[in-house]
């Protein structure tokens, strides 16, 4: 079944914005229709980088739809975004092209649609709504925030449970904090600004991309805790979907049937290194995989550019926790941590001792 809409605006808009105003009518269909795997593909490729977060929104608008568009992919249980050439996409050139017109009348099996207002200014009106709803509603921080600064008198199981829950926190003016293992304090934040937490250390300007578990570490290591944190992590990288390859040695672990039959199900394909090469075991050629890797990912198409997105792709390695160490590179080299942009924006403070910016 094809399922065809057509726009037509009411207002100015660039090309740009044509075409996220474009996408979130798509998100918008697909969510109505209940479809919980979806696959987007576009031919703005600008559009479709800062969506995978490979490209920076430098425009103030375009970063308000760029915010809407995330909003709508998280309702989806499994999305992916591709750019293809535009001569693959003729048929929505056409659809655009009939609407500017005034010539869809027609056109009956297609979905005609109007907007007034860009969605952005919709979605605020929306969103000015909820929260003069939820604004009375208490987070998951209230009920202990209330007994710390009231603690009861009584001495039932009750208030005993809810004592040892509490101390495992402090509180710091308004603002609770979590005593950690890894850091001394680890500010406590709702869902909504961990939904932001986590987009800025996943796909943000020094973000490699990095799995549900490593990203949950680094959201750790940068001071910030709710109780979810790890299975919203893991959840939050499955709508990245799964790798195109996968490139190892020769282990029995990975020449396996088992693991060939997943690689096949899942689409994955399998890479073996070369035994003739030793080198592509070392540790030098190791951490060059992961700085490929993550050049791949911010680059895609536009690999003339890799000088200049070199230096965020280094600054992702080195901030974030190494399994074989346990560590970042950053902290074995200088000996301090360092503070990451997301820790500046949400004026945490961990507590760990010196810090380099």
């Amino acid at each position: 079944m094809v399922i065809e809409q057509s726009l037509k605006f009411e207002f100015k808009a660039s090309n740009n914005q044509s075409e996220y105003e474009a996408l979130i009518a798509g998100l918008r269909l697909a969510i109505e229709l209940g479809v919980q795997k979806l696959f987007i593909k576009g031919d703005s490729q600008l559009v479709v980088k800062q969506v995978k977060g490979e490209y920076q929104v430098k425009d103030p608008q375009l970063a308000k739809y760029l915010e809407v568009v995330h909003r709508l992919m998280m309702e989806i249980e499994k999305i992916g975004i591709e750019h293809i050439p535009r001569s693959q996409n003729e048929r929505a050139d056409v659809l655009a092209k009939l609407a500017s017109t005034g010539r869809l009348g027609n056109y009956q099996t297609v979905i005609q649609e109007t907007l007034s207002r860009p969605s952005i200014d919709l979605v605020e009106v929306k969103l000015k709504a909820v929260k003069t709803v939820t604004e009375g509603e208490p987070s998951w921080m209230e009920s202990i925030k209330t007994f710390l600064k009231n603690p009861p008198k009584d001495d039932d199981l009750n208030t005993k449970e809810k004592r040892r829950e509490a101390s495992f926190y402090t509180l710091v003016g308004d603002e609770l904090y979590r005593r950690g293992i890894m850091s001394p304090m680890l500010k406590c934040v709702d869902m909504r600004d961990a939904q932001g937490i986590m987009a800025e250390v996943h796909e943000g300007v020094c973000s490699s991309h990095i799995g549900g578990r490593s990203l949950a570490v680094k959201v750790l290591r940068a001071g910030f805790y709710w109780p979810t944190m790890k299975k919203d992590c893991l959840e939050y990288v499955k709508k990245f979907g799964v790798p195109m390859a996968l490139v190892t040695d020769n282990g029995t672990q990975f020449t396996s049937n088992v693991t060939r039959e997943f690689c096949a199900d899942m689409g994955i394909e399998m890479r073996f290194a070369s035994v003739e090469h030793p080198q592509t075991n070392g540790q030098a050629e190791s951490a060059n995989k992961v700085i490929l890797k993550g050049l791949k990912k911010k680059l895609d198409e536009a690999k003339g550019l890799w000088a200049e997105e070199l230096p965020a792709v280094l600054w992702a390695y080195n901030t974030t926790e190494q399994t074989s160490t346990k560590e970042t590179p950053y902290r074995l080299t200088n000996g301090t941590d360092v503070m990451l942009s997301v820790e500046i924006e949400n004026q945490n403070r961990k507590g760990r001792g010196p810090y380099m910016l």
